[in-house]
């Protein structure tokens, strides 16, 4: 049996005792069985009072169809019961607990301005950069170790089975190293650090070592030389290699959380350097600069107008 059965489905056949040896297999190695084992296991020995339906009706009759004037009734205690039923609910409250942790896709979030570190079942660590985002499900990691990326993340990849990375234009795969993955707009990229790394995107394919990059766009591929260890942004840098004016500005508003407007400019002009992230008026001094623009600031940083000269 293939590894693609769905969690819902192998779950529902282990409950009702209907698992081949296959599914047996795949299900003994997923993650968070025994706690959802113990919790089942609860469940079944709490016994609710059973019900006596004629005794019910005898005490019900006289009140409904007897109608008699004046009925006395016995006060029960109903304490045990409700603290069966609370035990129930909470047993349910925490195997929904389970499901959400170990069942539903497992997703993160870097916002503008921040990096965010997720550490993976494997040991595999990402480091995503401002607003980009990632999901991955928990449940079969071991037998599919596979990401689903938008925006930018560096990665360091524990050896293993093969290690996906799925974005927008394209998909990267590895089986253990160190690269950084960047899919914004219509560009798609990978930059490899460490080992090999197999790329695919835009009917193209490639296959890239340490020190190399490709660049993808619709109707272009482009090599590029890595010389650093990682990537710039992860020393508050961001480097850029022809990317449009509109991409740059696109990037400076998530490092720098504001808004910027532009006026009389093509944005389609492409860019090639580095700006620092923490540093804005320098950065606006190097992207002006160097591209023959002029800029107005307000007094709080926050709104930026770029205009040509």
């Amino acid at each position: 049996m293939k590894h693609n059965t769905t969690h819902e489905t192998l779950l529902a056949r282990w409950i009702e005792g209907s698992l081949t040896t296959e599914e047996t297999r795949i299900l003994a190695e997923m993650e968070g069985l025994d706690e959802l084992k113990e919790m089942l296991d609860s469940l079944e020995e709490i016994q609710l009072p059973p019900m006596d339906m004629d005794a019910a009706w005898d005490k019900l009759a006289p009140k409904t169809v007897h109608a008699p004037k004046i009925t006395k009734t016995k006060r029960r205690n109903l304490r045990p019961m409700y603290l069966r039923i609370a035990a129930v609910v909470a047993l349910l409250i925490g195997v929904g607990f389970w499901y959400s942790v170990n069942i539903l896709p497992q997703a993160y979030f870097a916002e503008a301005g921040t990096f965010e570190e997720v550490i993976l079942p494997d040991g595999s660590i990402v480091t995503l950069n401002s607003g980009s985002s990632l999901k991955y499900s928990k449940w079969d990691w071991k037998h599919n170790r596979k990401i689903n990326l938008i925006g930018e993340a560096f990665f360091k990849v524990a050896k293993g089975e093969r290690f996906t990375v799925q974005t927008p234009h394209g998909e990267t795969n590895v089986l253990g190293t160190q690269f950084d993955v960047y899919d914004r707009g219509n560009t798609f990229q990978v930059k490899c650090f460490e080992g090999r790394v197999q790329v695919s995107g835009y009917n193209q394919a490639s296959i890239i070592s340490k020190g190399q990059g490709v660049k993808m766009t619709q109707n272009v591929v482009k090599q590029l030389n890595v010389v650093a260890n990682k990537p710039a942004w992860i020393n508050g840098e961001s480097k850029f290699f022809e990317n449009s004016l509109q991409e740059v500005f696109d990037e400076m508003q998530r490092q720098y959380i504001l808004d910027i407007e532009t006026e009389g400019i093509n944005l389609n002009q492409q860019f090639t350097g580095v700006l620092p992230n923490k540093d804005l008026k320098k950065a606006l001094a190097i992207i002006t600069g160097s591209m023959n623009l002029t800029y107005e600031i307000s007094n709080d940083n926050k709104q930026i107008k770029i205009s040509s000269k």
